[in-house]
């Protein structure tokens, strides 16, 4: 089976900052009662935006469990600091950490291939927002036009250890990473994490790096980097990513808890609801809990 350690170093996290770039900047101001939302193709969660030091939380590595044989299914939850819309520019660069489960076939990632060639190009056009736009409506083109012709030779075919069927098998590959988007994403291969893991991610700004720190509370390790920028932090994201323009797999719902952003909850300021439009549903964040540190995503 391909991996996506033998495909190389693509950036499967480049939608999260691409589908914001599209949509509506994000709201400043008092604390919401009712978030807005926003809907795109691979982030739910809340995103805030303002000028911040901190971004944390905490959730349990989900049981997943894959349903479409003929493309590449992902569930990933992260805290990052910039890659949302502010005055119409995303707020760059990307820094956030945190885990996935992807569901992989030798023909879906087969399928994907196009549309990350496409998106690794759009990687190098963040200056050019019309440019970085429009590569990215191609790449979104490719992925569903490939991603459903697979799918469907997928069904026709089934799948198997056998024959052309074992190109549609999928595994479940889980993954522990951070990424300082345009740049790749680097994961850290000498750790794991298993479902019903207690995880921990922080990303911080000094005003001359971002530090992005992860931890398995369960296992007992934790990793930190340190990124070399003076950039401010614009917007705060507590998100779950799926792969872009794809069906999402099934998974046990994931609760974000313990969040703080410079220290408090969500509910100091105003977050902003983000549902994942998946090609086999919609994916809405449920309501942030009383004290503004916990919300739960579930199917």
């Amino acid at each position: 089976m391909l991996t996506r350690r033998s495909k190389g170093r693509a950036r499967h996290r480049i939608a999260a900052a691409v589908a914001v770039a599209t949509a509506a900047a994000v709201a400043t101001g008092p604390a919401q009662a009712e978030p807005s939302e926003i809907r795109i193709s691979n982030w739910a969660g809340y995103v805030i935006t303002g000028d911040f030091h901190s971004v944390s939380a905490q959730w349990i590595e989900p049981e997943v469990v894959c349903t479409d044989t003929g493309v590449i299914q992902r569930v990933a939850p992260w805290v990052g600091l910039n890659g949302s819309t502010v005055n119409d520019a995303t707020a760059l660069p990307l820094m956030q950490t945190g885990s996935e489960a992807m569901c992989v076939s030798d023909a879906g990632m087969l399928a994907s291939m196009p549309g990350s060639t496409v998106e690794n190009m759009a990687a190098q056009s963040t200056a050019q927002p019309t440019v970085f736009r429009q590569l990215m409506q191609v790449s979104e083109g490719l992925h569903t036009a490939f991603g459903q012709a697979v799918s469907s030779g997928c069904a026709a075919a089934g799948t198997g250890s056998a024959g052309p069927r074992s190109a549609c098998a999928q595994g479940v590959e889980r993954t522990l990473w951070r990424e300082a988007y345009p740049a790749a994403p680097v994961r850290y291969d000498d750790v794991t994490s298993a479902p019903g893991d207690s995880m921990s991610a922080t990303v911080t700004r000094d005003g001359n790096a971002y530090t992005m720190t992860l931890s398995n509370l369960t296992k007992h390790w934790t990793r930190t980097t340190v990124e070399t920028s003076d950039a401010p932090a614009l917007t705060a994201e507590i998100v779950i990513e799926g792969q872009f323009n794809n069906a999402l797999p099934s998974f046990t719902p994931i609760t974000f808890t313990n969040i703080e952003v410079d220290g408090q909850p969500l509910t100091a300021y105003a977050p902003m609801s983000y549902s994942i439009a998946a090609s086999n549903g919609v994916l809405t964040p449920g309501p942030i809990s009383p004290d503004g540190t916990a919300f739960t995503l579930a199917r």
